[in-house]
């Protein structure tokens, strides 16, 4: 008797799902995140760019219901940007105003949350800072 390699077993699966659900709904996907993606591939064409002197966004993502920000600081690796804080270092100037904002603040109401990534030069991550509809109750 031939062993099956888990591979073949799980792309066996994913083609039996595939081939009898004929709509994103039905095996799982996120409704949202196929609103955002058409949105996310425009919004990524110009990426990376410099969003400070030191700061450059490297891209963002949607994915069930979490829009994600990515950035890296391109003059310290994360252990020297680790000292900071980050997470709480950048939130005064990302928080209230993503509540209030127009666009940002009709995602949160519809659900979606936000998270912001911050790498190193070296590719490490140095820290993230996520706020959820919850966070912004308090600022609406």
């Amino acid at each position: 008797m031939k062993n099956i390699s888990s591979t073949a077993i799980l792309a066996s699966l994913v083609w039996i799902v595939l081939s009898t659900n004929s709509n994103a709904q039905q095996v799982g996907i996120n409704p949202r995140d196929q609103k955002m993606t058409p949105y996310m591939e425009r919004y990524n064409r110009n990426k990376p760019v410099m969003v400070a002197p030191t700061l450059r966004q490297e891209k963002s993502t949607y994915f069930n219901g979490v829009l994600t920000n990515v950035y890296t600081e391109v003059t310290r690796t994360a252990a020297e940007l680790a000292p900071m804080n980050l997470s709480e270092t950048q939130r005064p100037f990302i928080f209230p105003e993503i509540c209030k904002t127009s666009d940002t603040g009709r995602m949160l109401r519809e659900g979606s949350s936000f998270r912001y990534l911050y790498y190193g030069n070296d590719g490490k991550l140095a820290g993230q800072l996520i706020i959820t509809p919850a966070d912004c109750a308090s600022v609406r």
